[in-house]
């Protein structure tokens, strides 16, 4: 890979890199081979978190995506940091919670 990672998580046996090439790299946790690139974001990508079969994406472009991790394609566009860059997001109790650039 070679973009600069900004966030990663993992699910199974496959790693998720954000990168600031507005996209999401999917590797083989074994090997570190790309398998695929998750892309829609208009921006850098600033965080993801994956929770059963999905994963959740924010950044610059002031939106959240959901990923189906089975098919890697967008589900949902979710569009509530207008005007905020999205820095983090996290699961908990079964609900999705973002962190916004305040300045």
């Amino acid at each position: 890979m070679d973009s600069q990672l900004w966030d990663y998580c993992s699910s199974g046996v496959k790693i998720y890199c954000a990168d600031k090439n507005h996209s999401i790299k999917v590797l083989d946790a074994v090997t570190l081979d790309e398998i695929a690139s998750l892309d829609g974001h208009l921006d850098r990508v600033n965080a993801i978190v994956a929770h059963g079969n999905s994963l959740y994406s924010g950044g610059n472009d002031n939106s959240i995506r959901v990923w189906n991790l089975t098919t890697n394609s967008s589900e949902a566009t979710l569009s509530y940091h207008v005007g905020n860059w999205l820095f983090g997001l996290a699961i908990f109790g079964g609900k999705l919670y973002s962190g916004m650039d305040m300045v």
